[in-house]
C-alpha cells in the first residue's frame, strides 16, 4: 500500500510539472502576442498620424466631373472640404452622401489620385417631364422618380403630365402609363408625334391617356396599345392636311384604330363690336 501511494504521488507530481511547464509557456506566448500586437498597433497609429500630417498628401487639385444642371461650385460646397486638407483625411462615403443631398444628383463617387488629387464624379438625374400637382409642377426623371419641384431657375422646357394626382395623392398606375408613352415618344426617332412638339399628356382613370401637341392637336389614345394606335395617325393627318384644316381645332380619337373619329372644334367667334355712333348736323 505504501509503494502504491508513493508511485501515485510521483505520477501526480510529474503531471503537475508538465502542466505547469505548459501553463507558463502559454502565458509567455500570450504575453508576447499581446506585446507584439500593441507594438504593431502603436506603429500603425504613428504611421497613420504621420501620413495625415504629411504635406506631401495635401490636396492640391480637386476635379469635378459630370455636371450639367449643377455646377462645380455646388458640388464643392456640398463636399465641405477644408483648406489644405489631407487626402487621407477624406471620408469618401460621407462626402459622397453629402453631395447626393442635392436632388439633381443621383449618384456621387469620390476617389483619390495620389499623391494630391481628389476626383469627384457625379451622375445627375435626366429630367423627362413635369408632373402637375395642385397648381404646382414637379420634375420626374426617366426612371419615374419625382425628385424636386420646378423652380424659376431650372429653365426646363418639358412636356407636362396632368391627371396623375387625385386629391393630392399620386396615382402611380397613371403616372407609369404616362411615362411609358412619353419614353416611347422620346426614344423613337420616327414617332408619329415628336417629343419636341409634345405639350401635355393627360391621364384619366376612365378615358385613359390623351396627347396634346404644342399646336393644340388632341389625340385620345385610351388605356393601352399606344404604339399601334399612334401608327394609324399619319394617314389621317395626311388626309386632313389636304383639306387645309387647322390642326389646333382637331380632336382625333384613336382608341379604336379600325374606327378613327375626328372632331373639329368650333372657334369661339367674338361678337362684332358695337357700331360707332356718328353725329350728323342739319
Amino acid at each position: 500500500m505504501k509503494k502504491i501511494s508513493q508511485s501515485t504521488f510521483r505520477i501526480r507530481r510529474n503531471r503537475l510539472q508538465r502542466y505547469g511547464t505548459h501553463f507558463f509557456r502559454d502565458i509567455a506566448t500570450c504575453a508576447f502576442l499581446v506585446l507584439a500586437t500593441l507594438l504593431l498597433t502603436s506603429t500603425l497609429i504613428y504611421l497613420y498620424s504621420y501620413i495625415l500630417s504629411d504635406p506631401y498628401f495635401r490636396i492640391r487639385e480637386t476635379v469635378v466631373r459630370g455636371c450639367r444642371e449643377v455646377t462645380e461650385r455646388d458640388v464643392l460646397t456640398l463636399a465641405a472640404l477644408h483648406p489644405n486638407q489631407n487626402l487621407f483625411s477624406i471620408n469618401l462615403g460621407k462626402t459622397a452622401r453629402r453631395i447626393e443631398n442635392n436632388p439633381w444628383i443621383k449618384e456621387a463617387h469620390i476617389g483619390r489620385e495620389f499623391p494630391d488629387r481628389l476626383i469627384m464624379e457625379v451622375r445627375e438625374r435626366v429630367p423627362l417631364a413635369l408632373v402637375e400637382k395642385e397648381q404646382t409642377l414637379q420634375i420626374v426623371d426617366r426612371e419615374g422618380v419625382i425628385f424636386k419641384g420646378l423652380d424659376l431657375g431650372d429653365g426646363l422646357d418639358l412636356p407636362v403630365l396632368t391627371g396623375c394626382y387625385k386629391s393630392g395623392v399620386l396615382q402611380e398606375n397613371l403616372l407609369k402609363k404616362s411615362l411609358e408613352l412619353l419614353t416611347y415618344l422620346s426614344d423613337t426617332k420616327d414617332a408619329p408625334v415628336s417629343y419636341q412638339n409634345l405639350s401635355e399628356i393627360h391621364a384619366d382613370e376612365l378615358f385613359g391617356l390623351s396627347i396634346i401637341t404644342d399646336t393644340g392637336l388632341r389625340l385620345i389614345l385610351g388605356a393601352d396599345d399606344f404604339v399601334n394606335k399612334l401608327a394609324a395617325l399619319p394617314p389621317v393627318l395626311k388626309g386632313l392636311g389636304k383639306e387645309n384644316i387647322d390642326m389646333a381645332l382637331l380632336h382625333i380619337d384613336l382608341r379604336d384604330p379600325a374606327k378613327i373619329t375626328v372632331q373639329i372644334k368650333v372657334k369661339n367667334v367674338p361678337a362684332p363690336p358695337p357700331m360707332k355712333e356718328t353725329e350728323y348736323r342739319t
